[in-house]
């Protein structure tokens, strides 16, 4: 038994060896396996930077086209309401001289009313209670003239 202790022992060695080895060569595998899933989590990853990156570049592209779009809109809409307030003023300022106009044109007639209230009144005093009965007598004090004039006609000029 003590010589076959040595074969034991050796063949126990050698056995352990071969389990070391297969356990080693297990754990080669093993990390193989770790670094090719990690490789592919690498790579998934990088692809879905790489995706992600795209989707956002396209987003800044369409915000910045919606944004363009909007100030486009913005300036046309001043545009439109520049043009706008030019157009009140202009028809502001046509109303205001129109209507200085009107109240030129009423402060006239209400002066020639006035004028002609003043004429009826002043015929009136001078020339008694009646009123004209010709369009000759102009200025009641300086009578017909030298033309004959029958009542309610007027002379020929």
């Amino acid at each position: 038994m003590a010589a076959a202790l040595p074969f034991i022992t050796a063949t126990a060695a050698v056995a352990s060896v071969v389990v070391a080895d297969k356990a080693r060569k297990e754990a080669k595998r093993e990390a193989e396996k770790a670094q090719e899933a990690a490789a592919a989590e690498a790579e998934a990853a990088r692809v879905e930077l790489e995706k992600q990156t795209r989707a956002q570049e396209e987003q800044a592209r369409i915000a910045a086209a919606r944004l363009e779009e909007e100030k486009k809109q913005y300036e046309a809409e001043q545009s439109r309401i520049a043009q706008e307030k030019a157009t009140f003023e202009a028809e502001k300022a046509a109303l205001e001289k129109k209507t200085a106009q009107t109240a030129a044109e009423l402060e006239a007639q209400r002066r020639k009313i006035a004028e002609q209230e003043s004429a009826r009144m002043t015929a009136v005093r001078r020339g008694g209670r009646r009123t004209l009965l010709s369009e000759a007598r102009l200025v009641p004090e300086l009578g017909l003239g030298s033309e004959e004039v029958k009542l309610g006609q007027s002379p020929v000029l």
